[in-house]
């Protein structure tokens, strides 16, 4: 993929070219055309040509949105979890799930409506250019701080338990060169990636969790409701902030092969998130009965350690850590694409690579702020778990709402689309 590409380029596409600079072979034509007359038809002026620029997958799409929301998993996550909620954890973290997949419906029914049009522009036509443009510079400074934290809290768990000799900063480089390089080479090869390191990554879960079976004792997940059912359902709303990240998605609404599936990728993604995390904070009740979980700073890599499978397998901890580097590199390698998306549709260019080397420093120099990794997620669960996340994942509903009200549809819908029509002749092109 040769960067990012406008709803503008989309547009002229449309009125003639019939070709995706990313594809020789793929024709511009709206999703469901088939037949040789059906191929020739072109787009509307109002951009839906835009949705034949993507190239990934429904499958695509869960896979980068699972690893986007789940890599938390193997972080220090549970740990905090557990620390708040005890023993009621996962139940507010499924709870947390649920209404994750809620409020994330509210921001693809607002996809729906604004479909064909890139997210930046989308939110202009929906909140006016000053406070769409404030609204999506908001969410990219907060994707960017958040992720800064998430890569880390993988450095620190790795040298903590794996590279005690390293220093953080070495890993952290390596781990923003790894992710900027996965950002540079485009979405296609981060989908690609996602897909093929997700059942390593599944696997090594299983392995962990089915070769500790002898250490299980359900009792250690009494009592049942924790602190209470009361402050375990509070908790199960207000977690939903651990999905804030979740509106990434927005950025590949001119990227997929077909728009009307991104539903379907976005929330098989969160789902499978959801039960990953809600498993992995089993887990840690069930091997290190509460309170004793509560003072490891990455208890997946304890587990792994814990396991003993013969003289020839006996330090698998570091087999899995180097496999969750791949994960971690391509949650952050994602966020970065996302991130450069947004700061080229506000800068009205065509290439989100001038923007890279800036966003890697500003990484590393957020990353390296925190004294600890208990600092770390301190921080990551103060700013962006319990607030700022709460209020990206919920503005979904409220986009909805202005959208319906000021009465935007997508094309062909017909209805009063001056509005649509007005931010995607805007477009810099």
């Amino acid at each position: 993929m040769e960067g990012y590409k406008t709803a503008a380029r989309g547009t002229k596409m449309a009125k003639g070219t019939g070709s995706n600079r990313g594809s020789k072979t793929q024709a511009t034509r709206r999703p469901g055309d088939s037949g040789s007359g059906q191929a020739k038809r072109q787009a509307p002026e109002t951009g839906e040509a835009a949705l034949a620029l993507g190239h990934i997958s429904t499958n695509q799409v869960a896979a980068l949105l699972g690893f986007l929301l789940g890599v938390k998993s193997f972080l220090i996550t549970p740990t905090f979890l557990t620390m708040r909620l005890s023993t009621g954890a996962w139940i507010s973290v499924i709870l947390s799930t649920a209404v994750g997949v809620f409020a994330a419906t509210g921001w693809l029914k607002w996809s729906e409506l604004t479909s064909g049009l890139p997210f930046f522009q989308a939110l202009q036509a929906t909140l006016g250019r000053f406070l769409g443009t404030l609204v999506c510079a908001l969410i990219t400074i907060s994707f960017l701080v958040a992720i800064s934290f998430s890569m880390r809290l993988f450095a620190g768990g790795a040298v903590i338990g794996l590279l005690p000799d390293v220093p953080i900063e070495i890993l952290l480089i390596v781990l923003i060169f790894a992710s900027a390089y996965s950002a540079w080479t485009g979405l296609e090869s981060l989908a690609r990636a996602s897909t093929f390191f997700f059942a390593p990554t599944l696997l090594s879960f299983i392995i962990i969790v089915v070769t500790s079976m002898r250490d299980l004792d359900l009792r250690n997940l009494l009592p049942f409701w924790g602190p209470g059912p009361v402050e375990v359902g509070l908790a199960g709303f207000q977690l939903v902030g651990l999905w804030g990240i979740l509106p990434a998605f927005a950025a590949l609404k001119t990227y997929i092969r077909r728009e009307e599936e991104l539903r379907t990728g976005v929330l098989t993604g969160l789902i499978a998130a959801g039960t990953t995390l809600t498993a992995s904070v089993i887990a840690l009740l069930l091997f290190f009965p509460y309170p004793s979980g509560t003072r490891l700073s990455h208890p997946m890599g304890i587990l792994a350690r814990s396991i003993y499978l013969g003289r020839y397998f006996q330090r698998l901890e570091a087999l899995f850590i180097f496999t969750w580097f791949f994960p971690s590199a391509i949650q952050a390698g994602f966020t970065y694409f996302v991130i450069l998306v947004f700061l080229a549709q506000m800068s009205g260019v065509n290439t989100y690579r001038p923007f890279l080397p800036a966003v890697s420093l500003a990484t590393f120099a957020i990353a390296a702020m925190p004294v600890s990794v208990h600092k770390a997620a301190e921080l990551l669960a103060t700013y962006f778990f319990d607030s700022v996340g709460i209020a990206i994942i919920s503005l979904g509903w409220v986009l909805y709402a202005v959208a319906r009200l000021r009465r935007i549809k997508p094309p062909g819908a017909g209805g009063d689309q001056s509005t649509h029509e007005e931010e995607l002749a805007s477009t810099p092109s």
